[in-house]
């Protein structure tokens, strides 16, 4: 009874949300580039690591005098483009440099433990494809020439700042449709666009309690809402300007479904870090909760009060690959509001998929959204997958089935099926076929 106790009050928010018309979003996305150098990985390796006072996590100490060191080279850039000025930033840490451009556009130089990074502005994809080629050459361009460099040692967090402005009554449904989606999408956090087990948790990663947690909160908030009443959807509509009860929920999901009190630690390595560091997970939604906490009216917050950060992905090497995984991660919410933001949740333990499973996924994954895996594998996946061969899967084609083996992974897809009523009835041919 204690448990469904918290999810009946949290279900109750979500009751009569779901929407009539899905109206076309716009999201803005948000990276942070991370780079390294010869001389901070070598100190890195050597764990001539030390902490540092007022900031979290250990440090090599050269962090701050490396970022100096590009920002000197990206001022000299700054001052032959016309309408660019830069100036200290403390928005982190007293080494930060934020330049700024004639029409608003800024980018900042900042670090974190072992890397330097870069932030910027927040865009949409349209807006990205149109500085593309200054971003490439300002960033990635200037720091290759300085030494800096990212392997898969680096992250390359993506924040999307979501649409709730534009339809705030329909914002609840569309946050749990992208979390319990991209929850399910193991195989993306664990190898396939990244691979971080102590920054970039997956759901699974916090062991079955919180698994099960999530998993009944979604099935209270999909029966509540299909029995819901007249009176009880006019009751949250006049609630819904105000969205302090969406704290309650985002409370609920961080410090109890992705805090829970126990972890599994057989499948969890450095367990005890995860104490105090509740945002180092695949798809982080922290920031929304500490900006709901003071209950403003939805109409008075920016479109930084609702983001989510995707954690668990390498480091970009191109702002052009940062563009392609918006897109690709853009398209799945779209499937997800063409589909009235369907709640679901695969409830798998952690999942260590073999490059097979997670190639196989890909390919069936971009069928459904509408994408080419031929034209978006080499910026989606990671540098493993260059020279894997391509499954021989059936996506709506008829194509010769020549090896029996190769269609064993295809069977471990089937936990997949609730997501893509489109490839099912092709699937079902296939392994009928193959038990032939």
């Amino acid at each position: 009874m204690s448990l469904f106790t918290p999810l009946f009050f949290l279900a109750f928010l979500f009751v009569g949300m779901l929407p009539q018309k899905v109206s076309a979003s716009q999201r803005y996305w948000g990276p942070e580039f991370e780079f390294t150098t010869r001389k901070l990985q070598k100190l890195w390796k050597d764990e001539n690591l030390v902490q540092v006072p007022g900031r979290l996590g250990v440090w090599t100490g050269a962090e701050e005098g490396e970022a100096k060191r590009l920002a000197r080279a990206l001022k000299i850039k700054c001052k032959a483009i016309v309408g660019c000025r830069s100036r200290k930033d403390e928005y982190r840490f007293p080494g930060d440099t934020i330049f700024e451009f004639s029409d608003s556009f800024w980018i900042r130089l900042s670090y974190d433990p072992g890397v330097i990074e870069f932030q910027m502005q927040k865009l949409t994809i349209q807006q990205l494809k149109e500085k593309a080629s200054f971003i490439q050459e300002f960033i990635f361009n200037t720091a290759a020439e300085k030494g800096f460099f990212m392997t898969q040692e680096e992250a390359g967090h993506i924040n999307v700042s979501l649409d709730f402005l534009n339809n705030p009554k329909h914002a609840p449904f569309k946050f749990l449709s992208y979390l319990s989606f991209l929850e399910s999408l193991q195989e993306l956090w664990q190898g396939g666009m990244g691979y971080f087990k102590d920054t970039g948790r997956p759901l699974a990663a916090f062991g079955a309690r919180a698994r099960n947690l999530f998993s009944n909160f979604l099935s209270v908030v999909r029966f509540y809402e299909s029995e819901r009443s007249e009176l009880t959807g006019e009751l949250l509509y006049k609630r819904r300007q105000n969205m302090g009860l969406i704290s309650e929920a985002l409370d609920f999901l961080v410090h109890q479904v992705y805090k829970p009190k126990k972890l599994d630690t057989s499948t969890l390595s450095g367990a005890d870090e995860l104490k105090g560091r509740v945002h180092d997970k695949a798809v982080n939604i922290d920031s929304m909760l500490h900006a709901f906490w003071d209950e403003r009216p939805i109409e008075d917050m920016s479109l930084e009060s609702f983001r989510i950060e995707l954690r668990a992905i390498y480091a970009q090497k191109s702002i052009y690959q940062f563009i392609a995984q918006a897109e690709f991660i853009d398209a799945i919410m779209r499937t997800l509001e063409k589909s009235k933001f369907p709640l679901i949740f695969i409830n798998r333990p952690l999942v260590y998929p073999s490059y097979e499973s997670i190639l196989s996924v890909f390919y069936v994954l971009c069928h459904e959204i509408g994408l080419d895996p031929r034209e978006y594998r080499k910026h989606i996946l990671s540098e493993d997958f260059k020279s894997m061969r391509v499954p021989k899967i059936v996506l709506g084609q008829k194509n010769k089935i020549t090896q029996r083996d190769e269609f064993l992974v295809l069977r471990d897809l089937t936990w997949y099926l609730p997501f893509f009523p489109k490839f099912q009835d092709n699937f079902m041919k296939l392994l009928d076929h193959v038990d032939a």
